[in-house]
């Protein structure tokens, strides 16, 4: 199978044993497996293999390991000892149908029968490996197994594989195995007596439990056990096994069972499919038999391991207290994506809400830290410092975005990444909508309404000539913001308002004279998404319809008027700051969350290139 598209097919890595070891870090010997000595009309596997081919090798692969090189021409004999090259098999029965045949024909199908008689139980097929001169000659071998047939073309005899049906058990079911040292000890209570066998109930040296050395009733007559099945299962009468109650293993149901888990490292199921297999503390814990928990490697938690942890402890029951410092909250990243944000705006997205989906296997099971305000680092163990505009770049522009309201009645609520203003009806005035935005949503903004201002050079000459006092001064300049559109006509932005005068006009407008508000963002940098818009409870009564508030950003232009209904076209500006660390102008000690500033740089307001005490540089 092929897993290279997943996430973590170059990213997760274990262990892979030597034969004579196992679990996720090879700690532990592996027993001798082999055929219960008491279960009686069980057969060994049988496979069959066509080989049809006029060049060339090939190889056969067994649970992974592969024969050594088979020739096209080769004989039963050649077969049989490239498949005792394989480390886990000492002995097999190789037949031709066609005895004086190769193991590859192309006039008549020598069926090839491959008798495992010394690896028991319902063995998985063998898969060939053609080197390339047998493939570009048109060579190719068919496997069957599991009561597959394959037909002889010469005598048209067919043959018939067979399924393994011995049992391939932990010391035959009749020992216990030391996986410190790999040796089966064997059952001798009641009077009971097994030892090792050869595989077919006679004594032999294959270091299982299989052979009945002696019985005190001379026939075997009890399960295993003090107390047969140690009184945690039920001894089936008509071959002594124990059928071990919920939580109990082995042959006599003495040693525990811990929990499952879905695989953190094993093979792949099938291309780019892994982790659906259920083994014991998940591959990443040894269990104790004598208590049925799981001992966790360091990182990993829970009744079977299925968890990787915020820290790097070893913790078996659960998360340690010390997760994310006491400053983050420990989650999975199925729970991290439930805060999630696109530009500071929350988002709708899932991870690992089907549990069968592959590329997100690990949606409940890898957790990480969420760090709280002012924290940072896989385990929040860094302060964070303050952000900001780099000094020293040049044509950057804060975010300015446009609102046009047309109602008459009503309503309407603006959120702001996650922010949520309070009710802001069609009348509100641009003093009241500074008060909700700056205090109530708290954004560091500046809102200017087009119909409080007036535009025409004219016009402010001839006002300011006639001594009629404006309520401000000339708007502060912010370059770099007023412009001209394609006809030659001037672009309103706040570089160019004009003066504010004493109307009080209201957001919302119910004619074509629309107001249109400004809304310069000062101190959060950067490109920032929409201001969003809920106008469910705004009306306009003219029409009967619900009332209209549009956005405008990133250069879009909207036609409004200012104080004398004077028509001008104003303009949104995408945001260009930067959000660096310390203003790129300085180091960040994490450890105090303060910014050491470069010589020539310190602290400013949060708005420009002003002292101040932001803390950046």
């Amino acid at each position: 199978y092929d897993y290279s598209t997943i996430w973590d097919a170059y990213k997760i890595q274990g262990c892979l044993c030597d034969l004579e070891y196992s679990k996720y870090d090879c700690s532990q010997r592996v027993c001798p497996t082999g055929d219960d000595p008491l279960t009686t009309g069980q057969v060994n596997d049988v496979q069959l293999m066509k080989c049809v081919a006029t060049a060339g090798t090939f190889v056969l692969f067994y649970q992974g390991y592969p024969t050594s090189s088979i020739n096209y021409f080769d004989s039963v004999h050649a077969v049989e000892k490239a498949f005792l090259s394989i480390p886990i098999i000492s002995s097999i029965n190789i037949t031709f149908s066609q005895p004086k045949g190769t193991v590859c024909q192309t006039g008549s199908v020598n069926v090839i029968l491959i008798s495992f008689s010394q690896n028991f139980g319902d063995l998985p097929p063998l898969v060939p490996l053609l080197d390339s001169q047998m493939t570009q000659s048109g060579g190719y071998i068919v496997i069957a197994t599991d009561g597959e047939t394959i037909t002889d073309t010469s005598s048209e005899a067919t043959y018939t594989s067979v399924i393994g049906t011995k049992e391939n058990d932990i010391c035959s079911n009749r020992g216990l195995c030391d996986d410190s040292t790999g040796v089966c000890y064997c059952y001798d209570t009641n009077g009971d007596v097994y030892g090792s066998s050869n595989g077919y109930g006679d004594a032999g040296t294959r270091g299982d439990c299989g052979y009945v050395v002696s019985s005190y009733n001379s026939a075997i007559s009890t399960c295993p056990g003090e107390l047969q099945c140690s009184a945690h299962g039920v001894c089936i009468e008509s071959d002594f096994r124990c059928d071990c109650f919920e939580g109990w293993t082995s042959g006599d149901c003495s040693e525990r069972l811990c929990p499952y888990g879905l695989s953190w490292f094993d093979y792949p199921s099938a291309d780019n499919t892994a982790h659906n297999h259920m083994t014991e503390c998940s591959d990443l814990g040894i269990c104790n038999r004598a208590t049925g928990v799981c001992e966790c490697r360091r990182g990993f938690y829970g009744s079977a391991c299925e968890y990787m942890s915020c820290n790097n402890e070893r913790t078996n029951g659960g998360q340690n207290e010390a997760a994310c410092n006491g400053h983050g909250i420990c989650m999975s990243i199925t729970e991290l994506a439930l805060y999630s944000t696109n530009n500071g705006d929350a988002t709708n997205y899932t991870y690992g809400s089907n549990p069968n989906n592959p590329y997100t296997w690990d949606g409940s099971k890898v957790h990480g830290c969420l760090c709280d305000d002012g924290y940072e680092g896989y385990d929040c163990s860094l302060k964070s410092c303050p952000k900001g505009d780099d000094p020293g770049t040049y044509d950057d522009h804060n975010e300015v975005q446009l609102l046009e309201c047309i109602a008459d009645n009503g309503y309407f609520t603006i959120s702001f990444r996650q922010l949520v203003s309070d009710n802001i009806y069609y009348n509100t005035t641009m003093k009241e909508f500074i008060s909700i935005i700056t205090t109530l949503l708290n954004l560091p903004v500046t809102i200017y309404y087009s119909k409080n201002y007036l535009h025409s050079v004219s016009q402010i000459n001839s006002t300011l000539s006639n001594n009629l006092k404006p309520n401000k001064e000339k708007i502060p300049q912010f370059p770099n913001w007023g412009k001209f559109d394609t006809n030659g006509s001037v672009v309103i932005s706040p570089s160019n308002l004009g003066i504010e005068t004493h109307l009080d006009s209201y957001i919302c407008s119910n004619t074509s004279n629309t107001q249109i508000v400004i809304i310069y963002f000062i101190t959060i940098p950067g490109d920032l998404p929409n201001i969003i818009i809920d106008n469910s409870n705004l009306y306009l009564t003219l029409t009967g319809d619900n009332g209209i508030v549009n956005i405008y950003t990133d250069g879009e232009t909207v036609e409004g008027f200012d104080s004398s209904f004077n028509k001008y076209t104003y303009s949104s500006i995408k945001g260009t700051t930067e959000n660096d660390v310390c203003n790129n102008r300085g180091l960040c000690d994490y450890s105090t969350g303060i910014c050491d500033c470069f010589e020539g740089f310190g602290s400013s307001n949060g708005a420009g290139n002003y002292p101040g005490t932001f803390g950046d540089c």
